[in-house]
Order: C-alpha cells, then sequence, then structure tokens
C-alpha cells in the first residue's frame, strides 16, 4: 500500500502544479498546504515503519555526530585535526619567521597585517562540533555551532551571509560540509598571504609543516565529502529526510519514536515544526498585470502575500518520485541486492554463489555454499522469522543432530556475531529468529540470474 500512497500524494502535487508555476497566490498557496498536510504528511507515518527509510532519515545523525563511534565520524574527527593543526602550524610559522627576519624584512613584508587574530581563533576550537544533531530540525538557522564561552558575532554573521539556499533536506550533513568549508576558507587565504609575505628562506621549516598541513586537509576534506554526498545513498537519505520535515511541519502532533535517537526533546519538535512552515511558505510581495487603454500592460501596486516556496514545494515532489522509484521492483539483480541491503536488516540471497548481508554487510567471510546445511537453517530461520523452527522442517534432521546444525551455524557467523545473537533458543522446541518480517529480505534466482523476492511465513 505504500506505493500506492506514494503515488496518490504525487498525483496531488501534478493536479496542483499548473496553477501553482502559473499564478502563485495565496489562494493557491493555500491549496498547496492543503495537499502537504492532507497527502503528503501522513505518509510519513507509514513510512516510518519501514527499516530502509528509517535508516535513510537517521543516516547523518548516526553516522556524523560524536555520540555514535562509526568511521564516518571518525572523518570529521579528522577533519577537524587538520584544520586546529594547519591554524597551529601557520601560528609557530609566523611567530619563526618573525624571530628569524632581520628588522629591513619585516618592513618590508606584508607579515604586520596578517590576521593572528583569526588564527588563533580558530587553533583554539571555537565550535562546539562541526556536527549538529539538531540541524535536521533547526537547519535553516544555519548556525557556526560556536562554545558558548569563544562567540565570536564577526564569524556569526559572516557565515550566515554565505550563500546557502537550503531546500527541504538533510541538514545535518549539507552544514557539516558548509562549516568545514567556512573555516577552511579562512585558513586557506592565510597560507597563501603568510607564504607570500614571509621571504623565501626563513622558517622554511615552519613553511613546510605549512603546507603540509593545507594539503592533509584538503584531502580530508575531499574524503569526508565523498562519505556525505555519496550518489548511492545520498538521493534516498534527500528524499526520506525531506518529507519527515514535512511531517514535522504540517503533523499537528509529530511524534516519531524512532527518531528520538536524535532528538528527544519534545518541545524541538514544536518549534521545529513551525520554524519549518514558515520557511516553506514565506512572506513577501506579489504584483499582477493590470492591463490598460491601448493595449499596455502595467504591474499592480505590491501586495503582501504568504506563498509557497516554489523550489521547496518541486523538491518535496522529486522526494515523492525518487521513494516511488525506491519502492518499485530494479530489473538488476545486483541493484535489487543493493536496494535490498538499505531496506531491510538480513538479506538472503539464494543464487549459485549464496550471499547473507546483516546491516549493510556480509555476516562472515566463509562461501555459503560450502555449508549447504547451516544456509539451510538460516534460510528457514528468515523464511519463517517470529516464529520457531522445529528440527521437522528441515529434510532428514533428527532433534540430536538438529542442534549440532544450530552448533555449526554459530561458528560460521562467528563468537562476536550480532545475527547470531538474535537466534533465540527455545527449550524443547527449536530456534526462533525475532525480527520484525520488514526487516527481512530473501530472494532467489528464478533462473537466467533474475532475483525474485521469496514471500516468507505469517
Amino acid at each position: 500500500m505504500t506505493l500506492i500512497h506514494l503515488q496518490i500524494a504525487l498525483q496531488g502535487y501534478l493536479d496542483l502544479a499548473p496553477a501553482f508555476n502559473l499564478a502563485n497566490n495565496n489562494q493557491v498557496s493555500d491549496q498547496v498546504e492543503r495537499w502537504l498536510t492532507k497527502e503528503v504528511s501522513p505518509l510519513v507515518e507509514e513510512l516510518g515503519e519501514l527499516e530502509w527509510f528509517r535508516s535513510a532519515t537517521l543516516w547523518s545523525g548516526m553516522h556524523l555526530s560524536a555520540e555514535f563511534d562509526t568511521p564516518e565520524r571518525k572523518t570529521v574527527e579528522t577533519v577537524e585535526a587538520e584544520l586546529l593543526g594547519t591554524a597551529r602550524a601557520l601560528s609557530r610559522f609566523i611567530e619563526q619567521a618573525e624571530a628569524e627576519m632581520t628588522s629591513e624584512q619585516r618592513d618590508a613584508s606584508n607579515i604586520a597585517n596578517l590576521p593572528r587574530e583569526r588564527i588563533d581563533y580558530i587553533a583554539s576550537k571555537p565550535w562546539y562540533d562541526l556536527v549538529r544533531e539538531q540541524d535536521f530540525l533547526f537547519g535553516t538557522l544555519q548556525h557556526l555551532y560556536l562554545d558558548p564561552d569563544k562567540i565570536d558575532n564577526e564569524y556569526v554573521l559572516a557565515f550566515r551571509k554565505r550563500d546557502t539556499q537550503f531546500p527541504l533536506g538533510d541538514y545535518i550533513s549539507r552544514l557539516l560540509l558548509t562549516r568545514v568549508g567556512f573555516w577552511k576558507g579562512i585558513l586557506k587565504g592565510i597560507v597563501k598571504s603568510a607564504t607570500t609575505a614571509i621571504p623565501a628562506g626563513v622558517a622554511e621549516s615552519q613553511r613546510r609543516l605549512v603546507l603540509s598541513s593545507a594539503r592533509a586537509l584538503d584531502a580530508a576534506t575531499e574524503v569526508l565529502q565523498e562519505v556525505c554526498t555519496d550518489p548511492s545513498v545520498r538521493r534516498l537519505r534527500e528524499a526520506c529526510t525531506t518529507l519527515t520535515l514535512v511531517h514535522a511541519a504540517y503533523d499537528p502532533n509529530p511524534r516519531l519514536p524512532w527518531l528520538e535517537v536524535l532528538l528527544p526533546n519534545e518541545s524541538h519538535w514544536n518549534a521545529g515544526g513551525k520554524m519549518l512552515r514558515r520557511w516553506i511558505r514565506r512572506g513577501g510581495t506579489v504584483q499582477s498585470a493590470d492591463p490598460r487603454p491601448g493595449g499596455i500592460v502595467g504591474l499592480t501596486d505590491p501586495q503582501k502575500a504568504y506563498l509557497c516556496d516554489p523550489v521547496i514545494i518541486r523538491k518535496i515532489a522529486w522526494s515523492l518520485e525518487e521513494l516511488i522509484t525506491f519502492c518499485g521492483v530494479p530489473d538488476n539483480a545486483q541493484e535489487l541486492i543493493r536496494q535490498a541491503k538499505l531496506k531491510a536488516k538480513l538479506v538472503l540471497v539464494d543464487r549459485e554463489n549464496r550471499e547473507v548481508w546483516f546491516e549493510g554487510a556480509e555476516a562472515c567471510d566463509h562461501v555459503w555454499n560450502d555449508h549447504a546445511r547451516s544456509w539451510d537453517l538460516l534460510w528457514k530461520l528468515a523464511l519463517h522469522t517470529g516464529n520457531v523452527v522445529d528440527h521437522e522442517l528441515l529434510a532428514g534432521t533428527t532433534q540430536p543432530n538438529f542442534r549440532i546444525r544450530r552448533s555449526r551455524l554459530g561458528n560460521l557467523l562467528g563468537v562476536d556475531s550480532k545475527l547470531d545473537a538474535q537466534i533465540e533458543t527455545i527449550r524443547g522446541l527449536g530456534y526462533k529468529l525475532d525480527f520484525p518480517r520488514r526487516d527481512v529480505v530473501l530472494l532467489r534466482d528464478e533462473g537466467d540470474g533474475v532475483l525474485k523476492e521469496v514471500t516468507r511465513s505469517q
């Protein structure tokens, strides 16, 4: 039903689009907001029941913030270390140069005009963190997220003047990259000025350290950029986050329990929703054509109006299209597996080279084709997820052999396997994989490499 509801919501936009694109006025914007309230916002509660939607929406918060120890978070910490390292290397370079330069060299150079206060400010790590979880709802505020004891309005105002025309979407990763770009831009400008102002041959060892730090900062930033904009996940993440923000703006009581891992404070939803709604429909002025005698067309006087932003509304429609595409069944087997890994925690692929994926990674390093009995047990557990599997469901298996087969499956997965830990022993009955049905996808080769999803038991 989710796919049908997505299609209905998109059709609602297509019905409104001609009037919206031709003459956006207060009446048309009222209709657009009714569409957002009645058709788009309710979808999110339904979508929130799906593992892939939750994972995509939460991705930036749960991979980039300090609360979570992930490889992606380590890229953030590397960039931060390189920012601080470059600032401190600059400070040492200037100090060393001043100590080595003659009075004539100092007078002839521009070293006195280098902005040392900026270097010292950045070197002190004025930001609380480069990632701010509250950006999920409050990204339009464009905060630098400075330490309260180190707030400097010069930087706050400069940051807010940047051209960051954000429609709805993944504000956490976008503002992370914008903050990094802001501080990096300041430092790179000073590096250029310092290496030009200080004559060659002066403080050369420190000069090399500065240039090396600047290159390391470029490399670390490039890695972070790739992590945050990986096209294989970014489009889905943007779409899911955009629709969730619509829900926050247009549902009178937007409670999404699965989002509390990022935003446990209920007041955030109230304040964030109101702010987002003002962001979607903004105050401004409109003028209309005014036909006059002689075929002359003039403009009426400007009138105050609150109109839905066309860029944002089109982004919402794009998000619906993106999810419709994602929910469809792709022809390519690898694409089907990729989508299955995004949708579900556990994915089993029964084809010539069998595969088991858990939480997006291979469940173990072993070749499943060499362990047919362990595969058969795991497949039956996944097929009957939530129900007890006894030895009678496995052909030619006695009760004692059943326990041995379970032990071998555990050895195959490994003692530290999170998947193995999910297989529950039901004393005297058998074993159970206690996953919600939506968290398991089974794919089987129907011939000629075509994969189809296998229907699981109720």
